[in-house]
């Protein structure tokens, strides 16, 4: 009976095990997320494992050898317990497939705010206080400025604790 089986692979050799897998005519899948990185001082849109170092291969371990999949390029072992191999339900895989496919055809915003662009705070100890964003510092944070007795002050926010105003 045909199953889904949950395959160890090398670091960061994901694409070369699917590939390799699937020239002996395995199905396989490997669940990619679109991230926004910057690369050289500029942002790229990349793809990469969802589950770093595992992907999901589909067959029968009556019929297919499970030494031949561990001898595969790019794979160190398929995931087992004792000598039971792990078996991943078909429900799972579908449901990552619904979920990836909706998160595709959404819109990613590259930059959320302007410099100089007036938020507010949403949460923290300076919750509802009016800043000015400053800039982005990495993918999760922002700097902002925000004046306090009479003083303007440089601040390290999360860009989840900002809206704009």
């Amino acid at each position: 009976m045909e199953a889904w089986h949950l395959v160890y692979t090398k670091p960061k050799e994901e694409e070369r095990a699917k590939v390799n897998l699937e020239r002996q005519q395995l199905e396989v899948y490997l669940p990619v997320i679109e991230k926004t990185k910057t690369v050289k001082g500029k942002k790229t849109q990349v793809n990469e494992p969802l589950f770093t170092s595992y992907i999901f291969v589909r067959f029968d371990s009556s019929l297919f050898s499970v030494a031949t999949i561990n001898a595969t390029r790019g794979v160190v072992k398929t995931v087992s317990y004792g000598s039971r191999l792990q078996l991943v339900a078909d429900e799972l895989i579908e449901h990552l497939k619904q979920r990836l496919s909706q998160q595709q055809n959404t819109p990613i915003e590259l930059e959320k705010f302007a410099q100089g662009e007036k938020v507010m705070l949403t949460e923290g100890p300076f919750a509802y206080l009016e800043a000015v964003f400053q800039s982005s510092k990495g993918e999760d944070r922002a700097i902002i400025l925000l004046n306090m007795l009479g003083k303007t002050q440089s601040l390290e926010v999360s860009k989840k604790q900002l809206i704009s105003k």
